[in-house]
């Protein structure tokens, strides 16, 4: 068990330093303590059990559990030539079964290729300037998105990477600056959480921006990422494609399309050598994207509606195996929180939480047929988890003695309270 401090509450840190990481073997009864690059974000495992690449600010320390007894500085490896570059505009992805970090910068036309734990570093140039990196889940190949106001393009890198090595699919007249890659590897979402006509020197009040929100979905897109996808790159001149092939089709610029890029997603699904195409328009912009681990299903996080005010907040649920695939939007009375899918993508809950106007709930969701049943809690939910066993879902609630809620898949409804009072036993 590796213990160490969320990046993304500092709050909780105090007085101290957020890189120092425990490594708790719990059968033995020993703990190994060390020190990490700065804000460490995310752990990785290889596919054998054998080493965890830790995600920092710094770069990815790299921990062989062999040798964990004799380690408390583990190697820092930079994933970029320069090590002292703003960590905010760069975005690493690991692949652990192959051994290597893939990194982009933000405004940078090239991806930086590292082997860990050698730590040999190769930068392949792009033919434009990416806004975002995924991975499928065997680790066979990589997507960057290319976005341009009057259509886009993506790369497929291959991994291991060759000399030069990748395809460039268009996407016309689309502005897709995020890419969200399936588990099966033959489906992918393609869309945009930010308005790049909106990004003027004074935005005017009825074009409002919407990428300061913060959703966790479970099966989401894993990068350790604090960029967004506003920077356009240049897709206008196709002639210019680096050493990739290129696929039939243009992206000239013919001018920013009337429609909010964000009320937009394009489902891609492989065929061949390409990628069959089918966008389709939602209501309100999206903010986060969320895919079943069935690769069937995907959950499309809204922001909330320029007029409504009243269940404002919405989700969609995204049926991703139709020849014209089924959306259906669900309002919600809170922002939508985090998302937990289970293992066999037949169900998912949505936490939903508004401390002021007292909503304290859980959607839990059949993706069979997209019908919703919200449940009422005792207490405001923090997380949710699932328990392999029992096939049952769980809600932790926020309670001062402890309370967390058991779902099973037929949804019969078991909350145990009080579970931590023996913290409060002084003797």
């Amino acid at each position: 068990m590796f213990v160490y401090h969320d990046v993304d509450g500092p709050e909780q840190l105090g007085a101290g330093s957020d890189q120092e990481l425990s490594v708790l073997d719990v059968a033995a009864g020993t703990a190994y303590e060390m020190t990490v690059g700065a804000h460490p974000r995310e752990i990785v495992f290889a596919p054998d059990d054998s080493t965890a690449y830790v995600i920092t600010a710094a770069g990815v320390n790299v921990i062989p559990f062999a040798t964990l007894g004799a380690v408390g500085k583990p190697p820092l490896l930079p994933v970029v030539q320069d090590p002292g570059i703003d960590p905010a505009t760069l975005e690493v992805q690991i692949v652990a079964g192959l051994g290597i970090a893939l990194a982009r910068v933000d405004g940078e036309p090239w991806l930086a290729v590292t082997q860990l734990p050698g730590g040999e570093l190769t930068v392949l140039d792009l033919p434009g300037v990416p806004t975002d990196l995924d991975v499928s889940s065997s680790g066979e190949f990589a997507v960057l998105t290319l976005p341009g106001p009057g259509g886009s393009r993506f790369l497929e890198v291959p991994l291991p990477l060759g000399p030069g090595e990748f395809a460039v699919h268009d996407v016309p007249g689309e502005y897709v600056g995020l890419a969200s890659v399936a588990p099966d590897g033959d489906t992918m979402l393609l869309y945009t959480t930010v308005n790049p006509f909106a990004l003027t020197q004074a935005p005017a009040s009825d074009l409002p921006l919407y990428d300061d929100h913060g959703v966790y979905l479970s099966s989401s897109s894993s990068s350790s990422t604090t960029g967004d996808d506003s920077t356009t790159s240049g897709t206008g001149d196709d002639s210019t494609t680096g050493t990739g092939s290129t696929t039939a089709g243009t992206t000239g610029d013919d001018g920013p399309p009337q429609a909010d890029p964000r009320q937009r997603v394009t489902l891609a699904r492989r065929d061949g050598d390409g990628w069959d195409l089918v966008t389709l328009f939602v209501e309100v912009p999206i903010i986060s994207v969320g895919i079943a681990p069935d690769s069937r299903n995907a959950i499309l996080v809204h922001d909330g509606h320029p007029v409504l005010t009243d269940n404002r907040w919405s989700y969609s649920l995204f049926d991703l195996t139709p020849a014209f695939p089924l959306l259906k939007r669900q309002n919600t009375e809170a922002e939508p929180g985090p998302i937990l899918f289970t293992p066999d993508g037949g169900r998912a809950a949505v936490l939903l939480r508004d401390d002021g106007i007292g909503v304290r709930k859980v959607d839990l969701v059949d993706l069979g047929n997209f019908i919703v049943e919200p449940l009422l809690l005792g207490s405001p939910p923090e997380g949710a988890g699932y328990v392999d066993p029992t096939e049952k879902i769980f809600v932790s609630q926020q309670h001062p003695t402890g309370r967390i809620t058991f779902v099973d898949p037929q949804g019969a409804v078991q909350t145990v309270t009080g579970y931590v009072l023996n913290d409060s036993v002084k003797d």
